[in-house]
C-alpha cells in the first residue's frame, strides 16, 4: 500500500494506471478481517486504496459512491465501518450518505 502512495506523484500524471479491482473482489477482501485489529486495520486501508487509489492510478470497475451505498445497505460491522470511512475521506460520499438518509436509518435503529 505505502508502495503505491510513494510511487504515484513520481509517475507521469497524463497516463492512467488502471487498477481494475471489481467490487465483489473488494466485498471478499473486508470478509477476510479478523479478530486481529492490525490486520483488519490493514484490510480496510487496502480496499480503501483500491477504491480511491492516488493518481495516476485509476480503479475503473469500482465506483466509491456506489460502493459506499451497497456497503451501508448490507449487514456486517467491517462493511459498515468501511463505508463510514469512504463517508468521512469523501465529500461526493458523505453528502450521498446524508441524502439518503442511510446514517438516520443507522442511527435511529441502534438499540438502546
Amino acid at each position: 500500500m505505502q508502495s503505491v502512495r510513494l510511487c504515484a506523484p513520481g509517475l507521469p500524471s497524463h497516463k492512467k494506471i488502471d487498477l481494475a479491482v471489481n467490487q465483489d473482489v473488494l466485498f471478499q477482501i473486508i470478509d477476510l478481517a479478523s479478530s486481529s485489529p492490525d490486520e483488519t486495520r490493514m484490510l480496510r486501508q487496502f480496499v480503501i486504496l483500491l477504491l480511491c487509489p492516488p493518481s495516476p492510478f485509476v480503479n475503473s470497475l469500482a465506483d466509491p459512491c456506489t460502493f459506499a451505498k451497497e456497503l451501508l445497505n448490507q449487514e456486517g460491522q467491517q462493511r459498515q465501518i468501511v463505508a463510514s470511512i469512504l463517508a468521512a475521506s469523501r465529500q461526493d460520499i458523505a453528502q450521498m450518505v446524508f441524502d439518503l438518509n442511510l446514517l438516520q436509518i443507522e442511527l435511529t435503529e441502534m438499540p438502546e
